[in-house]
């Protein structure tokens, strides 16, 4: 065999499984059945209990619709339907009305009869109309509206809240602001704020009838007036006590009666004892000129009784002074008697005369003249008038008498012609007003009247100062402005407010009135609110704590220390966007912290961080990433690490479409096989290679039957002369050597020649040998 045709067969032998097309095939692809829901609307909301119905459509490229297996799950639910298949026209039904309440995901997988699964899904919501049932609790205060809850959409107003002042029956119990000053507890047309100081009694308000039992019953803070048992004008005596006219202070029972035509002393009787009353009932008053009005006999029309001594017609004669008996008029007459007018054409002479002195007339007729006449010391005090007694009428009244005070001031009693002069007995003490302010001091004088410039009280406690004194307002200036023996009383009128600061914020709570603070712990800011707490006082910052640091009457209003930043979270699905935010001590309504990812539709109630992901092209839970592993819809993909298109059985993730080494489905895995060393990618199920090593998985299987080949396995020798190589196998392994394992070295023989020519003729077999390696798959 020449050297050209042992180089073609070994080349052909080399090269022939490489160049063999009965390794090549056409693979064909079974593809997913495809689901489409139909009904109900996506997002539709039912009732709890509802009856629901699922209506798609299903088909398959491969299959008719009725070869396909559809399975019904709800995420919350779990299975829901299985085992069913579709009508001819590949119409699916599903009726359920069991669902939980909540937000469900169904799917419906339809399985094609090579295992191939098609999938759609969509969601519903189902829920209870808490509104619409009376049993239901919507605000979840503890009361249903057939408990009574008159609101249920407000968790503040149910039957065991407290009634406040703000126009709304909070209790439910048909009534407003019940219990408060606003409200009118006893109906009597007056609540507490308009004045009605006892709402839980129906007689007591301000426009109620005082009467008499003790009780404020028009609330003006003054008890029974207007009744029999208030003494209204304040003279000490109520009706009750007798007082006859109790709008009269001058009236009551024991007043002195005047003559003024009222009883004054309410004894049923007016005006007795006085001018204006008719004594003994004979018709004449004494103003009406009864002259003795104990005797009705004696009146302005009496008949005059001669001898009786009485001026029987009180026209002030007696018996014989009686006018038809007194010719000259000088009111005695001329009849016989002691009182005979001894001179009766002589008006002035008349025994009531005054015997003149000097005259030497028997003026009172008594039958002595002047001096010698004993009348003219009338009132026998030891003093005739003819020797200076002034009024010798009163034996009270005469030169060196005791002067004596008297109020009309017409009497001289020691007729030294002045009246009533100073040091008179019956005389006040009276007392100096030297700053003319009304009130007196300690200088006094003697007196029957006031002088000017004195007063009768003595009250006066700087009578040099006319600004002080016991009528003047006291006033914060260190005096004792009102003579009351104390200064700058809380009743000054300039007093002070102070307030006393219990915490020592500068700020206090309890009033105190006086002219200057009574300690350091009273300052003269008020509005504390928490006299406790030294945080709490007007303009104090307002933090975030629950109390009302600034004494503003709200608590933790915008802008207080401590904040937190909310977030507005516009579709209700517990996750906020980070667009719109607000800074609050508490949550506004819909706002919520900052979570650990961002809502990335915030328009969206169903795409959210908790959301499931849907191999739909959408981001639904805000990862970042359409395409999750195991999202609703997915489909298993096999790795494939060395990328020789072949994956791992135990290796896979479900996903929306291949990903990276993650590139196999689970299809091309049972048509293709197993890759069984995925890190070599020469390694792989009908691989060509064969090679002196193991792969990276340690395995001499290159091609992944589960054998191992090796690649040269003939025994080499040669032939016999004269050609040496004329059999067929003249190459392999040296004959005499071993055959060695995978990997291993041995001499392998590549060519036989004849050698050694004697006259052109070989005479030996020459072996082309060569060190070569064993390559195993």
């Amino acid at each position: 065999m020449s050297a050209l045709l042992r180089s073609t067969i070994l080349l052909t032998a080399a090269f022939g499984t490489a160049c063999d097309t009965s390794d090549k095939g056409v693979t064909v692809h079974n593809t997913d059945p495809v689901v489409r829901f139909e009904a109900p609307v996506e997002g539709s909301t039912f009732q709890v209990s509802e009856a629901i119905e699922f209506v798609a459509s299903v088909q398959d490229n491969e299959s008719g619709p009725t070869e396909l297996e559809l399975e019904w799950t709800s995420d919350l639910d779990g299975l829901l339907e299985d085992g069913t298949t579709p009508s001819a026209d590949g119409s699916a039904t599903f009726v359920t009305a069991g669902l939980s309440e909540g937000l469900h995901t169904v799917t419906l997988k339809a399985t094609d009869p090579r295992g191939l699964i098609g999938s759609d899904y969509m969601t519903v919501k189902v829920e209870t109309d808490c509104l619409a049932l009376t049993a239901c609790d919507y605000d979840e205060d503890g009361y249903t509206e057939e408990q009574g809850d008159c609101d249920d959409n407000d968790d503040t107003r149910h039957p065991d809240a407290d009634e406040i002042e703000n126009g709304i029956d909070d209790d439910c119990d048909d009534l407003v602001d019940e219990g408060t000053q606003r409200y009118d507890d006893d109906g009597d047309g007056y609540t507490e704020l308009e004045g009605d100081c006892n709402d839980d009694n129906a007689d007591i308000s301000p426009v109620a009838d005082e009467i008499a039992d003790g009780v404020d019953q028009d609330c003006d803070d003054v008890i029974d007036e207007g009744t029999e048992v208030f003494d209204d004008d304040g003279d000490g005596f109520s009706e009750e006590d007798g007082d006859c006219n109790d709008d009269n202070s001058a009236v009551y029972p024991g007043a002195v009666e005047v003559a003024n035509g009222v009883d004054d002393d309410c004894d049923g009787v007016t005006d007795e004892g006085s001018d204006a009353f008719d004594d003994d009932g004979d018709g004449y008053t004494e103003l009406a000129g009864d002259c003795d009005d104990d005797d009705p006999l004696v009146s302005p029309v009496g008949i005059e009784v001669c001898g009786d001594e009485i001026d029987n017609d009180c026209d002030s004669y007696v018996d014989d002074e009686d006018d038809d008996t007194d010719e000259d008029g000088d009111g005695f007459s001329a009849c016989e008697g002691p009182e005979q007018d001894c001179d009766d054409d002589d008006e002035d002479v008349h025994p009531e005369a005054d015997e003149v002195c000097g005259d030497e007339v028997d003026n009172d007729c008594d039958g002595d003249i002047d001096a010698d006449d004993a009348d003219t010391d009338a009132d026998d005090d030891g003093y005739s008038a003819c020797a200076g007694d002034c009024d010798d009428t009163r034996d009270d009244v005469f030169p060196g008498g005791t002067e004596v005070c008297d109020a009309a001031g017409l009497v001289d009693e020691d007729c030294d012609g002045t009246i009533n002069e100073t040091g008179a007995v019956g005389s006040d003490t009276y007392y100096m007003d030297g700053d003319g302010d009304g009130y007196g001091g300690v200088s006094t004088i003697e007196a029957c009247t006031m002088p000017s410039g004195y007063t009768a009280t003595s009250t006066d406690c700087d009578d040099g100062n006319p600004s002080i004194n016991p009528g003047s307002t006291e006033v914060c200036d260190g005096a004792d402005n009102d003579c009351d023996g104390d200064t700058d009383e809380s009743s000054a009128a300039d007093v002070l407010t102070w307030y006393y600061d219990g915490d020592g914020d500068g700020y206090g709570s309890t009033i105190f009135m006086a002219c200057s603070a009574p300690s350091s712990s009273y300052v003269s800011a008020s509005g504390d609110c928490d006299d406790g707490d030294s945080s709490s006082y007007p303009g104090a910052p307002e933090t975030c704590d629950g109390d009302d640091n600034d004494c503003d009457g709200a608590t933790d209003e915008a802008g207080a220390i401590g904040e937190t930043t909310w977030y507005y979270d516009g579709d209700g699905d517990g996750f906020p966007g980070s667009a719109v935010s607000v800074s609050a001590c508490e949550a506004p309504a819909e706002h919520l912290p900052a979570p650990g990812v961002w809502d990335c539709d915030d328009s969206d109630y169903y795409r959210n961080p908790d959301a499931e992901e849907i191999c739909d092209g959408v981001d639904w839970d805000c990862d970042g990433s359409d395409t999750e592993i195991d999202a609703v819809g997915c489909v298993d993909y096999h790795r494939d690490a060395d990328f020789d298109g072949y994956g791992v059985d135990d290796d896979y993730l479900c996903l929306c479409s291949s990903s990276g080494e993650y590139r196999i489905s689970a299809y091309d895995l049972e048509e293709d096989g197993e890759d069984c060393c995925d890190t070599e990618w020469g390694a792989k199920p009908g691989s060509a290679t064969w090679s002196n090593r193991r792969t990276d998985c340690g395995s001499w299987d290159w091609n992944c039957d589960d054998d191992i080949d090796a690649k040269w396995t003939e025994n080499g020798f040669c032939g016999v002369l004269p050609t040496c190589d004329d059999v067929a196998y003249n190459w392999g392994w040296r004959m005499g050597g071993s055959r060695p394992s995978c990997g291993g070295w041995g001499t392998y023989l590549t060519d036989c020649d004849p050698t050694d020519y004697f006259l052109g003729v070989p005479t030996d077999c020459s072996e082309d040998t060569e060190s070569r390696q064993q390559e195993c798959r």
